[in-house]
């Protein structure tokens, strides 16, 4: 019955790079050496094969030279010409290798080779970092972004380079191939991740890799222009909040002498008779012990409407004072919602001083 069919799991979503947790987690190796050996190696036939593929044939990588003048009647001005026509040309290359890379096209040997000779440089780099105890995201993201270029070919080599290390049964021609010394701890700890890195990348192909690297650059790039207007808003909220506070001061300093006569029948009739009225406009003449006796249904009651903005802000200046009940904190709120965060003008503000 389709009704009793549990529904398909989601895909596992791709896992790419490295991250800082995973160096931290691989400081060192996890396992020792002994059961490494268990747990990965079969027999020495798979050692041997590791081996093979790790250290391909020499003298297979084609190296970039630069172009060198043959004969002395050549001036500098003809040499500068080639050199600019040779970075031009390299240049050239660069984008035709970067354009099939992104659309799935293959590359040549050469072009491979020279997208793993650029990894490899990245890769000692982080090495180099790590033994310094240093981290850099940028240079993440670079080793991260060469490792999802490379072919197929050079990654099985690179996970039997870092199997062999891992396992301690390297040999000069790996180190060689790699361009790294004698591996420490911290380079073994670091063997012992990328194999489990590369072993989730090596069943997916380059282009499915780079451009899942991409999304994910993209991701983390929106993610962080999102944080940064997040920060903008809040600093902006932040002086805004900073410049209401002064305001709300110096008209509650301004007005406090006035609210305490009227508590004291002095001043206008109908003005003492609608303070005395108005709970909310006692608390600017309570004590703090008188305010903490309110009971919380009192509390509940009190509400902003039939005061006025200059009232308010003298009100929140109150309840902003050290030792205020916890029960005051919804009707702070209220006030602060209905002034809301657009500051009075130098105007409204004198006219505010003064009943």
């Amino acid at each position: 019955d389709a009704a009793d069919t549990p529904p398909a799991e989601a895909p596992k979503p791709l896992q790419l790079g490295i991250s800082g947790r995973d160096l931290v987690t691989h400081a060192k190796p996890v396992l020792p050496l002994a059961k490494r050996i268990e747990t990965v190696m079969g027999d020495a036939e798979q050692v041997a094969g590791l081996i093979q593929l790790a250290t391909p044939r020499q003298g297979s990588a084609a190296a970039a030279g630069a172009i060198t003048p043959r004969s002395n009647r050549l001036v500098s001005d003809q040499l500068r010409q080639l050199e600019e026509m040779r970075q031009q040309l390299e240049a050239l290359r660069n984008e035709n290798r970067e354009l099939k890379l992104q659309t799935g096209g293959e590359l040549s040997a050469d072009q491979d080779e020279k997208v793993l000779q650029e990894f490899l440089v990245k890769l000692r780099a982080v090495l180099e970092m790590r033994s310094e105890g240093r981290f850099e995201q940028q240079l993440f993201d670079e080793y991260n972004g060469g490792l999802v270029q490379l072919s197929d070919e050079h990654l099985r080599e690179l996970y039997s380079s870092f199997m062999l290390i891992y396992v301690e049964e390297y040999d000069e021609a790996v180190l060689e191939r790699l361009g790294i010394g004698e591996p420490d701890e911290t380079t073994v700890g670091f063997a012992e991740m990328m194999t489990i890195k590369l072993g989730e990348l090596m069943d997916q192909p380059r282009q499915v890799r780079i451009q899942a690297f991409q999304a994910a650059q993209k991701k983390k790039e929106d993610q962080a222009k999102e944080l940064l207007k997040k920060k903008e808003r809040e600093k902006e909220e932040a002086a805004k909040m900073a410049a209401q506070v002064a305001v709300n001061g110096r008209i509650a300093s301004s007005m406090k002498k006035y609210w305490a006569a009227l508590s004291n029948g002095e001043g206008d009739v109908s003005e003492v008779r609608r303070f005395r009225r108005k709970p909310e406009l006692g608390l600017l003449v309570s004590s703090t012990e008188d305010i903490k006796k309110i009971s919380p249904y009192n509390w509940r009651n009190m509400g902003c409407s039939g005061l006025t903005e200059q009232e308010l802000r003298c009100l929140l200046v109150r309840l902003g004072e050290p030792g205020m009940p916890g029960q005051a904190d919804e009707f702070k709120k209220m006030i602060i919602a209905r002034l809301g965060t657009k500051s009075p003008t130098d105007a409204q503000v004198l006219a505010m001083c003064s009943p």
